[in-house]
């Protein structure tokens, strides 16, 4: 597991985002919805309008934007001009590994999630860069 930690802090330095974590739609609804909640503690919706594609179906982006609009966030269009990029990669860190990396205006919240028996937990805390 200590092995695994330096995964979390690391941001694939490519231009792909979106989710490729192959994980269930279950999967990615609780791990959507453990975003949203850390979003709105490092971004509280009074103070940001974010922007994200929402035109490629996604389960997981589908929760986060769900969350986060119930929780009073703006979500534009992708070329708005104002607001907050919205970026997010899920991936597979190993067989029983997921990561979350959450990047909004070049600031990231990531963690990782491990799978067990079939269950979904958190594996670390968030980290937050700025």
């Amino acid at each position: 597991m200590k092995r695994l930690l330096p995964f979390l802090m690391l941001l694939s330095g490519c231009a792909h985002y979106g989710n490729f974590s192959g994980a269930t739609a279950g999967q990615d609804g609780q791990m959507a919805h453990d975003a949203a909640k850390a979003i709105r503690v490092a971004w509280p919706p009074s103070d940001t309008a974010l922007k994200a594609d929402v035109s490629t179906p996604d389960p997981f982006l589908g929760v986060l934007v769900e969350n986060l609009q119930s929780s009073g966030y703006s979500i534009k269009a992708p070329n708005a001009k104002t607001g907050s990029e919205l970026r997010y990669i899920v991936d597979r860190v190993d067989e029983a590994h997921y990561r979350v990396s959450i990047l909004v205006d070049g600031h990231s919240l990531s963690r990782l999630y491990e799978t067990s028996q079939g269950q979904l937990r958190p594996a670390s805390a968030w980290a937050r860069q700025e």
